[in-house]
């Protein structure tokens, strides 16, 4: 019974993400190299120089990929399955999911560039297959192929701007804005206005 409500609820939180921010996890494909998230704008040979450095792995349900409080080694596409990203939330005795993703998906990204951002867990929800990029090859990527690396960097810039405008679009449509007649201001944390209006 518990292992179903955790599925239920796991649907559920997926489904509110996805109302809220679009982000909707795909599940029950398997998914080109060139289709993952920061790898869709790279050329042919660029994609063909990147795959031939990539260590291709299977994961089965329940896997721990990336252990709480530690650094990934490295950037992480899903080519299918699904993995569960938890974050630490500073007071819980345990990691909060933060959302499902799926084939197409990247995770360890921001290792690219800092260290300090990637603390949280990645366990597999579904059996998993997974391309990874090891750091020490990342780092190697910069004095080999520079061309590859500023291709990728471009496509983690996209993909950080999508995320940060569907946030946005989140938060503006959580709060709309009210007028208070006669007092000239707007609630819900926009500016004041100069003068009160007149209706």
């Amino acid at each position: 019974m518990s292992r179903h409500r955790d599925d239920v609820l796991r649907r559920f939180e997926d489904e509110l993400i996805h109302a809220t921010s679009g982000i909707a996890p795909r599940t029950g494909t398997e998914i080109a190299l060139g289709e993952c998230q920061i790898l869709c704008q790279l050329e042919p040979d660029q994609l063909q120089l990147l795959a031939s450095m990539l260590i291709e792995t299977e994961h089965e349900v329940g896997e721990v990929l990336v252990a709480s409080g530690t650094l990934p080694d490295g950037i992480s596409w899903l080519l299918s399955g699904e993995v569960d990203l938890f974050v630490p939330i500073d007071g819980l005795a345990h990691d909060a999911r933060l959302r499902g993703i799926g084939p197409g998906a990247v995770f360890g990204e921001l290792t690219m560039v800092n260290d300090d951002f990637d603390r949280g867990s990645a366990v597999t929800t579904q059996r998993t297959r997974i391309a990874r990029l090891n750091g020490a090859d990342w780092n190697g990527l910069w004095e080999a192929h520079p061309e590859l690396s500023n291709a990728m960097l471009r496509g983690l810039a996209e993909l950080l701007a999508l995320r940060q405008r569907r946030l946005l679009d989140r938060k503006s449509a959580r709060k709309p804005a009210t007028l208070v007649v006669g007092q000239g201001r707007l609630r819900s944390g926009c500016p004041t206005l100069a003068a009160p209006l007149a209706v």
